[in-house]
């Protein structure tokens, strides 16, 4: 049987003017007791430091010892009580369980920016892997339309695109477009913009349909992944085209 424990969390937040504790009432699994509270510490301390400064367990004494360097309380900076037994027990983690959660979540981080890096390279292989030949108007249209987006766009979205991979740059551009459809800019430019999203959307299906074959051929769990996520791309250029068109019939 699952038991709800009761527990209070005391924050200290001091200040010169108005010190308060902070105190959190509520419930926990008895079997969640060993990594609730440690977890609730950790974020404590990653809202007040750098967690890439804490590399020993010193480094956690440190922090308790000048976290009243500024302002004064009576109180223990964190603490956590639980409600057990018909009694009151305290389970503030010790410096050392903190630490070692510390470097499980950096460990966790590392894997998954490891796991993030490696769909992404997987991504973009695959996109590299599918060509497509571009007629002369439509090599004019991406050409129009790069130097569009140069001069449009603030230094700070371009710097943003940078460091997207494909897809997240044309969500953004059409996103871009229908924020600023009613500016005179825009208007102006309905031609170039419409070429540039029907040539986007053609190339876009083809995509999809080469995967699909790959797919009906020999399925792989990659390529599977990537047309999962070409098709809500995709999902998302209809609806943003659709809008911008619908736009576009209503005015002269």
């Amino acid at each position: 049987m699952t038991l709800n424990i009761p527990y209070v969390i005391s924050e200290a937040h001091p200040d010169y003017k108005r010190p308060y504790l902070l105190q959190d009432f509520g419930v926990v699994y008895e079997k969640m007791i060993d990594t609730f509270f440690v977890e609730k510490v950790t974020e404590f301390i990653f809202d007040r430091t750098n967690k890439n400064d804490i590399q020993s367990v010193d480094d956690i004494r440190s922090f308790w010892e000048n976290y009243y360097d500024d302002y004064y309380m009576d109180n223990a900076p964190w603490n956590a009580t639980i409600f057990i037994n018909g009694e009151w027990e305290n389970v503030t983690p010790t410096d050392v369980q903190i630490f070692e959660c510390i470097q499980r979540m950096k460990n966790e981080e590392k894997e998954d920016q490891k796991q993030e890096k490696e769909e992404q390279q997987d991504k973009e292989d695959l996109e590299e892997g599918i060509t497509f030949e571009l007629t002369d108007e439509e090599h004019d249209i991406q050409e129009r339309m790069k130097q569009f987006i140069e001069s449009e766009l603030d230094k700070s979205d371009l710097e943003a695109m940078s460091k997207m991979n494909k897809h997240e740059q044309i969500i953004f551009i059409f996103t871009q477009c229908l924020l600023h459809i009613p500016s005179e800019k825009y208007k102006s430019n309905r031609e170039l913009l419409h070429g540039f999203f029907s040539m986007i959307l053609k190339y876009t299906q083809q995509e999809i349909s080469i995967l699909t074959e790959k797919m009906i051929e020999n399925h792989d769990n990659k390529t599977s992944e990537y047309l999962n996520h070409l098709m809500n791309v995709y999902t998302s250029l209809v609806e943003y085209n659709t809008i911008f068109n619908n736009f576009n019939s209503f005015k002269v």
